[in-house]
């Protein structure tokens, strides 16, 4: 456990440098921009999220267990994962791009109401190279434990990234935002990418060549299950978020994004320590009961900690949103508890799920990603209806409540005979 609260002590460090960078980031655009411009950016900032975790699919959780798992066999052996990566990178990018090529304009008019940002929407799609070549780099990174290059390279390039998309805002207004959104994951992947380049394994035969049948066909498992991650957890969102636009206009759609975005913010530094700890971990364990015994240590640890955080934030949630916005967010602090309560239900249903990344639980993954998906959504169309904007935070509260209680009960399922 002690590199457990070293990973954690990195994370914590990192994730205050986003924090304090995405502080400036979000008193900007609340000035600039206002709850309406807010929204706009987070309908912006959702899709490009939904095409760089598309785009990041093959670089991933695949890199980091085959990398994990076979590390002791030397570069040559787990290089192969590399190329595969790169590879299905290259596919999905060009599928990717020319699918937004296409349908630019109606991407624009479903996200915005207008035609106006097709421009933005075709740059999103150029730019997933860099983010991919990024998460390739920090997944190696994280593959061979090497917490302090993994976190500084993600401290340097946040914070890089951080001044030049503040200048943007401060020099463009909502213009500004709305490009801030699409560049900011290709800048941190293009630092990240930057700063890797000194590393003896970030040489191009280790990622062009011959790649093996299963070398692929492993990176392909991943690369299907993330992509439907990547596709129906933000367009889920983009759907909710469009709705509640509907029903209650872009003012009170803009709190409650703020609301969504401080979740955003201080859930990175468990869901970063899950991913950079606790899944090489899972990758490389082969008993049940151990599984079983690291999962346990898993929720002690982080269980009291989400739950330490959520209630600080509750607390502080006044001077939280005087902050890092404006007093024409100030309703929003009526939306925090119920919030907050599905974060720390998120946090420990994720802890049951990276089981399913770490063992390549496909069906069950991609079935769980889209049925979930599909509640969340026919929840907050049923209860934003009933409750109004509080509807969409008690359907993301039931709908973790439901998955939460799917993972347990089939988690012996799954896992007592293939892990042993």
């Amino acid at each position: 456990m002690q590199r457990f609260f070293k990973v954690i002590s990195y994370t914590a460090f990192l994730t205050f440098i986003k924090m304090l960078c995405g502080i400036f980031i979000s008193k900007a655009i609340a000035i600039y921009a206002g709850p309406s411009g807010m929204a706009l950016f987070g309908q912006m900032q959702g899709f490009t999220t939904m095409l760089t975790n598309l785009g990041n699919s093959p670089n991933n959780s695949g890199v980091i267990k085959y990398t994990a798992e076979f590390e002791h066999k030397g570069i040559d052996v787990y290089s192969q994962w590399w190329k595969a990566a790169i590879y299905w990178s290259f596919f999905v990018y060009i599928t990717l791009f020319t699918l937004v090529v296409f349908f630019s304009e109606e991407i624009s008019i479903f996200l915005t109401g207008k035609n106006d940002y097709r421009w933005l929407v075709i740059s999103a799609g150029m730019l997933i190279p860099l983010s991919a070549l990024g998460v390739l780099c920090s997944s190696i990174y994280n593959s061979f434990r090497d917490y302090k290059n993994f976190f500084l390279s993600g401290m340097i390039s946040t914070l890089i990234t951080s001044v030049v998309i503040i200048y943007i805002i401060l020099s463009y207004g909502l213009i500004g935002a709305m490009v801030a959104a699409v560049i900011q994951p290709a800048l941190i992947g293009g630092g990240v990418f930057i700063f890797s380049l000194k590393e003896k394994w970030c040489r191009l035969k280790y990622f062009i060549g011959p790649i093996t049948k299963g070398a692929k066909n492993d990176i392909l498992k991943y690369v299907a299950m993330i992509s439907v991650s990547a596709i129906v957890g933000p367009l889920s969102i983009i759907i909710l978020r469009t709705f509640l636009i509907e029903q209650v206009g872009w003012e009170i759609a803009g709190e409650w994004q703020s609301v969504w975005k401080i979740s955003e913010v201080y859930l990175g530094v468990i869901t970063l320590t899950l991913s950079t700890y606790y899944l090489p971990v899972l990758a490389k364990t082969r008993d049940y009961q151990q599984l079983v015994l690291e999962l346990r240590r898993t929720v002690k640890v982080i269980f009291p900690l989400i739950v330490l955080m959520a209630i600080f934030i509750y607390i502080l949630r006044d001077y939280i949103i005087y902050i890092l916005f404006s007093k024409d967010f100030y309703n929003a602090r009526e939306l925090f508890l119920i919030q907050l309560l599905g974060d720390v239900i998120k946090i420990v249903s994720y802890i049951y799920a990276y089981p399913m990344l770490a063992k390549g639980k496909i069906k069950f993954f991609i079935f769980t990603e889209i049925l979930f998906c599909i509640t969340l959504i026919t929840l907050s169309f049923f209860l934003i209806n009933i409750f109004g904007v509080h509807g969409a935070n008690i359907a993301y509260a039931s709908n973790y409540l439901l998955y939460l209680i799917v993972v347990i009960m089939s988690f012996k399922r799954l896992y007592a005979q293939s892990c042993n």
